[in-house]
């Protein structure tokens, strides 16, 4: 089959979870095939097709690519040419990062994939694969992290600011394989460019907010695509949009959520913001609007909600330091004898009940008589896609939190309800 892709070298072995779409089987945010003795990504088209048939629940599919047709069989992870009967091996890599490879070695490609020796022989008797365990890293190429190493608890003090979301595990990522060590020299090469452009390099710690499948990409290959997208019209171009360091909560509202765990991730990225500039909320731009004077934007540079890194600047300009996984949860803080339960953002199903008794044209108006104007304008637009029937009330009310908080929600539906 004659396909194009960017060869990926991974390593000889890799745990193997169990094959096909099963219960236990995140949804594929890759497939690959061996070639030059790497493992390829298919053609976006072919993996359409393939993530289509897998989610509905085939073991098997037939998928036309121009004049030829191929047979692709999840189970047995062979793709085979319907005209020549000619196979090969296939692969996949799930959402959660899991990989799924065949276990028999292919002559073809040059490589081989085998079994984790720890498997008991009673496993082996049940099944061909084992999975991940609890101490291993999710994704290739990064590095779990115990409660008691100090990058955890540095990260975890960061992430404390997000209050209502506790973590479950934070991964380090690391680039000591070549390709991401290239990514990392890059990197450090535009912090020491843009220090002698500018005088300095600016870097600064940010939250990304992100999908379970491009979280996969940004481990694997870096980033291959914007955010902007989950910011909808808040979005102040086309970027990468990244919280400071002291909001993660902002990026956690708005990132992925499993619908099966009730897991989500966000990503603790290092940037070279350089010189900023200023770029509203519904700006369709794409890059700085001088490259000799700017760098990077900022919502509000006096206090900024969102860094932007522009989509030309994705690949030198940002690296990905630290996965933080997290769930949403009730928690009680005490303040001298009185506690206060926060109110839960993945699910806010007691504020959206709440909020529904009364105007909504009213609180937006009580709300936006406390924002500054560059937000008051993001939140305008955002209402207007709510009224115009592209947003959910469940999606702008999450979006309200986030970019507010639940101090100045209370008191305007206070202020409102006249008490």
């Amino acid at each position: 089959m004659s396909t194009s892709g960017e060869g990926n070298n991974l390593p000889a072995e890799l745990p193997l979870p169990p094959l096909g779409p099963t219960k236990r089987a995140a949804a594929p945010s890759r497939f690959l095939f061996p070639r030059n003795g790497c493992w390829t990504d298919f053609p976006l088209q072919v993996l359409d097709q393939l993530r289509r048939a897998f989610l509905a629940g085939k073991t098997s599919c037939r998928v036309q690519v121009g004049a030829a047709s191929y047979f692709f069989d999840f189970r047995r992870m062979v793709q085979v040419d319907a005209e020549s009967g000619a196979a090969n091996p296939i692969a996949w890599i799930g959402v959660d990062g899991r990989c799924f490879f065949p276990i028999s070695s292919c002559s073809d490609s040059g490589f081989e994939v085998r079994l984790d020796k720890s498997l008991s022989s009673s496993e082996e008797e049940d099944s061909s694969s084992t999975t991940v365990g609890l101490g291993q890293p999710r994704w290739p190429g990064t590095e779990r992290l115990e409660t008691k190493d100090r990058d955890y608890k540095v990260v975890a003090n960061l992430f404390a600011a997000a209050g209502n979301a506790s973590i479950t595990s934070i991964h380090k990522c690391l680039y000591s394989s070549p390709a991401r060590n290239s990514r990392m020299k890059a990197f450090q090469m535009q912090v020491e460019a843009t220090r002698a452009a500018r005088g300095h390099a600016n870097v600064k710690f940010g939250w990304l907010p992100t999908t379970l499948t491009d979280l996969a990409v940004i481990v694997a290959h870096g980033f291959g695509r914007t955010n902007h997208e989950l910011l909808g019209a808040a979005a102040c171009g086309f970027g990468l949009h990244l919280s400071p360091p002291h909001s993660p909560l902002r990026s956690c509202v708005l990132s992925e959520v499993d619908d099966v765990d009730g897991e989500g991730h966000v990503v603790l990225c290092r940037a070279v913001m350089g010189n900023m500039e200023e770029v509203a909320a519904g700006s369709l731009r794409y890059h700085p609007s001088s490259s000799e004077e700017f760098d990077s934007a900022a919502d509000d540079l006096a206090s900024p909600n969102w860094y932007i890194v522009w989509s030309t600047h994705m690949n030198t300009h940002i690296i990905p330091e630290y996965i933080v996984s997290f769930r949403f949860s009730e928690q009680s803080q005490g303040t001298e004898g009185s506690r206060r339960r926060t109110m839960r953002s993945s699910s806010p199903k007691s504020s959206t009940v709440e909020i529904s008794r009364m105007s909504f044209s009213k609180l937006f108006a009580e709300i936006v008589k406390s924002l500054p104007p560059s937000m008051k304008k993001a939140l305008e637009i955002t209402y207007s896609q709510y009224k115009g029937g592209n947003l959910s009330k469940e999606a702008f009310i999450r979006y309200l939190r986030s970019t507010v908080g639940d101090k100045l929600l209370t008191s305007s539906i206070r202020s409102v309800r006249g008490y």
